[in-house]
């Protein structure tokens, strides 16, 4: 008996409609141990506890799209299980294409019983790993590509600010030193030396230029929102299974930038 459970295929199901995890779990039963989800929370909670071989997620449960934050969290915990989106919007064009790339497989609404069950039994124990078609891009790769973009876009902000943009700089004393530290954030690793480098040229730099250290702050939240503009522009290149974790890392990384540029510029010394 206790083989017999072992072997069987482990479903988590996510759905905010209690009648569609309801009917999931009956036409499951037989073949799967199926856990469910009403919330974003709890499915986040078992992906954690328990280890699947077959994610089943709507695309909206308790927010727009939180079933593709909750795909992407599955690819990183484990990579192993088989993600699956269950949407009743079939008309995506692009949209959907994107979505597709995150998930293994899509289903629309309503269910096929027969298409579910053959799903689960392709997703058991010895099944070979998933074959993800994912996004061809990375927001590193968006950067990397798009630095001009993103420095125009930034410049313009900056040359707008009505504290910051009276300022007698040149376009090009604005840019110097930015130039290097978006060329560095471009690179996925951990930051590297030349990215340290930078934000503490922008420190002293902006210090010699008679700044104020919260004009390097909004200096900075400027460079944040360029490059998150530019990445939503490209947001149907992306692989949106890896985009929350990277948008997360790229902000992290920012926010040591920013610190290294104030310590530079000496705020955090005068302290």
């Amino acid at each position: 008996m206790s083989t017999m459970k072992a072997s069987k295929t482990r479903v988590l199901v996510a759905d905010d409609e209690r009648v569609a995890l309801e009917m999931t779990s009956t036409l499951l039963a037989e073949i799967a141990h199926v856990d469910t989800a009403e919330t974003s929370a709890k499915a986040l909670r078992l992906m954690n506890q328990h280890t699947y071989d077959l994610f089943l997620t709507d695309l909206h449960i308790q927010m727009a799209g939180d079933g593709l934050l909750l795909g992407g969290a599955m690819r990183a915990l484990q990579p192993q299980c088989r993600i699956v989106l269950i949407t009743g919007f079939p008309d995506f064009d692009k949209a959907l294409l994107a979505i597709q790339r995150s998930f293994d497989h899509t289903i629309l609404k309503p269910v096929d019983g027969k298409e579910l069950q053959a799903l689960a039994r392709e997703s058991g124990a010895g099944a070979p790993p998933p074959q993800q078609a994912l996004g061809k891009a990375t927001i590193w790769d968006v950067i990397a590509q798009q630095q001009s973009a993103i420095l125009g876009l930034w410049l313009a902000m900056v040359e707008s600010d009505p504290i910051l943009g009276p300022r007698h700089n040149t376009p090009e004393e604005r840019m110097d030193h930015m130039i290097g530290l978006v060329n560095s954030l471009a690179i996925r690793d951990e930051r590297a030396a030349n990215e340290i480098a930078n934000a503490e040229q922008h420190g002293r730099t902006r210090r010699e230029q008679k700044y104020r250290p919260h004009w390097v702050s909004l200096e900075v939240s400027y460079l944040r929102r360029a490059v998150f503009r530019t990445v939503l522009r490209n947001l149907l290149e992306l692989d949106l299974s890896r985009f929350p974790h990277d948008m997360f890392e790229f902000n992290l990384r920012l926010d040591s930038d920013l610190l290294q540029s104030l310590e530079a510029f000496g705020l955090m010394q005068d302290r």
